[in-house]
C-alpha cells in the first residue's frame, strides 16, 4: 500500500512539472513540433495548434520617446552628437507614420582647432586658412516605417519580449548656421516592445542635406546610430 502511494505521488509530481514546463514553452518562444507532440500527449483527444501572434497590440496606438545619437559624417571639421525625440502613429503592426527630431551638439575636432591656432598666430601666411563651417543646429523629418519581420527574445531570463525589425524613409528640414536645407533620411532598426506600454529602439539612419560656404552649396551626409526609450499609449 505504501509503495503504491509513493508511486502515485511521484507520478503526480512528474505530470505537474511536465504540464508547467509545457505551459512556459507555449507562452514564450516556441511553436515547434516537439511542443505539439508534448501537448498532444497530455490530451490526445483534442487537436492542438500553436499560433504565435504579436504579443503587444500596435493597432492605432501612439508612441513617444527620447533618444541619444552618435553621429558620423557631416562637416569634416566637427565632432557631432545629438539628443532628440521620436513620435509614431502605429496604424497597424506593419506600418507607422512618425517624426524624428534631433538637436545637435557640435565641437571642433583637433584638425579645426590646429588651423584656428595657426591663423591666430600667423594670420598672413598661406597656412592660416580658417575652415568654413556651416554648423547644423537641429533637424526634423516625417518618416514612414515598415515592419516586415518580428519575433520574440529571452531578456536575460527575466521574461519574453517581442521585437520588430523595420525600415524607414522620410523627408524634412535641417536648420543650419546659414539657414535651412531640405533633407532626406533612410534607415532601419529594431524595436523591442518591453511591455504593453514600454518600448525601446536601436536605429541606424542616414541623413542627406546641403550646407552653404563661400564657394556655394555642398552635399553632406550624416549617419545616426541611436538608442531610444519610449512609451506606448
Amino acid at each position: 500500500m505504501k509503495l503504491a502511494l509513493v508511486v502515485f505521488i511521484i507520478f503526480y509530481m512528474f505530470q505537474a512539472t511536465y504540464a508547467s514546463d509545457l505551459s512556459k514553452d507555449l507562452d514564450s518562444l516556441g511553436a515547434d513540433k516537439a511542443i505539439l507532440k508534448r501537448a498532444r500527449a497530455l490530451d490526445p483527444k483534442n487537436r492542438l495548434r500553436v499560433v504565435q501572434k504579436r504579443k503587444v497590440n500596435r493597432n492605432w496606438r501612439v508612441e513617444f520617446g527620447a533618444n541619444y545619437s552618435m553621429v558620423e559624417g557631416g562637416n569634416p571639421f566637427l565632432n557631432s552628437s545629438a539628443v532628440g525625440g521620436i513620435a509614431e502613429l502605429h496604424i497597424s503592426p506593419k506600418f507607422s507614420l512618425g517624426v524624428r527630431y534631433a538637436n545637435f551638439d557640435n565641437k571642433l575636432n583637433s584638425e579645426a582647432e590646429n588651423r584656428y591656432e595657426i591663423a591666430e598666430k600667423n594670420p598672413y601666411t598661406k597656412d592660416s586658412i580658417v575652415p568654413e563651417i556651416d554648423s547644423p543646429f537641429n533637424s526634423t523629418h516625417g518618416v514612414l516605417s515598415w515592419y516586415p519581420i518580428y519575433g520574440k527574445m529571452n531578456m536575460l531570463d527575466l521574461g519574453i519580449s517581442q521585437f520588430d525589425i523595420y525600415l524607414l524613409g522620410g523627408y524634412g528640414q535641417v536648420n543650419l548656421k546659414s539657414g535651412s536645407s531640405t533633407s532626406w533620411t533612410v534607415g532601419g532598426g529594431i524595436g523591442v516592445w518591453l511591455s504593453q506600454h514600454l518600448s525601446s529602439r536601436f536605429e541606424v539612419r542616414q541623413m542627406s542635406y546641403q550646407d552653404q560656404v563661400t564657394t556655394g552649396s555642398r552635399n553632406m551626409d550624416m549617419t545616426f546610430v541611436s538608442l531610444a526609450i519610449g512609451v506606448l499609449l
